[in-house]
């Protein structure tokens, strides 16, 4: 009743803003979109709430996928190419294969750490935040907010992938297999900046899944999301 009083009352403003002004016709367009959304909505609050519900069910889905090294598939970057062709042309790929398998089982072990930063992050999210994502695309939510805090997620996420680095035995690992390379003639030590690529392949992943996961909830938000996150799809459908 109070959605169809309200689409009245719209109408008749803009019958009679038509007749007397056409140049005001957007700002009362404006404005019946805004009491729309209202009626919609309730209130901003439901909306902003729905909205972090989403992103909370999906970087906590995103987490528990990726806390598992079995499902990360994560290879020496191209800057180790020679490394890694080296190695394998000797016979010594073994030690290539056990610092690439540290490196998805630190990826994983910070995965599992994950959890509460990226939800104090989805804790700060703003209404303005909110109003920026609410009618875009299947991943828009994940993009705002990768967005507005990768760089400080980062920073936080830096040390939590160098503990679990350093749980897997990586950094033993990796000079093992530096002075294989080295003790093979005509070879020389490369400069290889891992840590930080296991960091940037270790969020690139994070923000992938929660993408999927947000896509999924998009879909079928009965099945994968809650009442509250399905009466935002809805409504905005």
């Amino acid at each position: 009743m109070k959605q169809r009083y309200l689409f009245g009352v719209f109408a008749a403003t803009l019958s009679l803003s038509a007749c007397q002004n056409m140049g005001n016709l957007q700002s009362v367009v404006d404005l019946g979109a805004q009491i729309a959304m209202a009626s919609v909505y309730g209130n901003q609050t439901s909306m902003v709430g729905g909205l972090k519900e989403m992103l909370t069910l999906s970087s906590d889905r995103a987490s528990t996928y990726l806390s598992s090294a079995n499902v990360w598939n994560m290879l020496l970057p191209d800057s180790a190419k020679n490394v890694v062709t080296t190695l394998r042309a000797v016979g010594l790929g073994a030690y290539v294969d056990k610092v690439q398998g540290t490196m998805n089982q630190g990826a994983a072990l910070a995965a599992q750490e994950a959890k509460p930063i990226f939800a104090a992050a989805v804790r700060d999210m703003t209404v303005v935040d909110a109003l920026s994502i609410w009618k875009g695309g299947d991943t828009a939510a994940t993009q705002y907010f990768r967005g507005k805090t990768e760089a400080a997620l980062r920073v936080k996420f830096q040390p939590i992938v160098q503990s679990s680095l350093k749980q897997t035995g990586y950094y033993n690992q990796y000079q093992t297999l530096i002075s294989a390379y080295n003790a093979i003639p005509l070879t020389s030590k490369p400069n290889l900046d891992l840590e930080a690529y296991v960091l940037d392949k270790t969020l690139d992943g994070m923000f992938a899944k929660m993408a999927n996961e947000e896509t999924l909830i998009r879909k079928n938000p009965a099945q994968r999301g809650t009442a509250a996150i399905q009466g935002i799809l809805g409504a905005i459908k």
